[in-house]
């Protein structure tokens, strides 16, 4: 985004995925900024923030964080639920979607 592209190619899970930079990546990235400012951080979590927005995959995160496997992905995971809440709120999901959310 940074460098004004539309959309880019990534490599996720060992499967190329073109993704595309539109409005609601921006608002995804903002609510992620945000998330972020107001967050009371100690150091390792921010550390933990700083990895994850550059990409860093989680064993290499895991294995430069002074805490637990489990505790990163409990953190990851609230980080993931707040994230989508405001995309919620912001209306970036619609209520058909969250229906059909799978709950187990």
């Amino acid at each position: 985004m940074e460098e004004g592209k539309t959309e880019d190619v990534l490599n996720i899970n060992h499967r190329i995925e073109r993704i595309e930079i539109d409005k609601e990546t921006e608002i995804i990235v903002e609510i992620f900024k945000e998330i972020v400012e107001r967050e009371p951080l100690s150091g390792w979590f921010r550390q933990i923030l700083q990895k994850v927005s550059k990409g860093d995959k989680d064993v290499f995160i895991i294995m430069e964080s002074p805490v637990s496997r489990t505790k990163y992905y409990i953190v990851k995971d609230h980080l993931i639920n707040k994230i989508y809440d405001c995309c919620v709120y912001k209306g970036l999901v619609s209520y058909e979607d969250i229906l059909n959310e799978e709950i187990g």
